[in-house]
């Protein structure tokens, strides 16, 4: 139990810290929370569903976060476990409006199969819903919890 709790922080670790790298540089504290939560639990079969343009990426990317939350809630101590973690070290520090500031270089090579997959992707789905300013992007997550 205690060394799956071990794996979850790194796994989650690795995700966190490649997001506040480049190319994504996500800089908001809500958005890494729950960007972090769906890459983890994204599948192999919903990346397909980012080839259809039909379909908003943003709206491709949470919606199955409904279920992802009911099952995996735990998770989000985890998250926030790493991030405190990354603050106590001061690599990081949480500005006025949860803004995310680097003190510290964060080197990571991601093994992460869902961030390489989008990496290749013409549009990346990360970069886009980035975008997105907070309450939008909020607003999108509480459509579907």
């Amino acid at each position: 139990m205690m060394n799956d709790k071990i794996i979850e922080e790194a796994e989650y670790a690795e995700i966190i810290v490649t997001l506040l790298n480049e190319p994504y540089a996500i800089n908001d504290f809500i958005k890494l929370v729950f960007i972090s939560f769906c890459i983890k639990h994204e599948t192999k079969l919903h990346l397909k569903h980012y080839q259809n343009r039909k379909i908003d990426i943003s709206k491709i990317f949470i919606e199955n976060i409904k279920l992802k939350l009911m099952s995996h809630y735990n998770e989000l101590n985890i998250i926030f476990e790493v991030i405190d973690k990354l603050i106590t070290c001061d690599f990081i520090e949480l500005k006025e409006n949860n803004i995310i500031k680097i003190n510290k270089p964060l080197n990571c090579d991601t093994q992460n199969s869902v961030l390489t997959k989008f990496n290749e992707m013409r549009i990346n789905p990360v970069l886009e819903i980035n975008k997105l300013d907070t309450n939008e992007f909020m607003e999108g997550v509480l459509r579907y919890v």
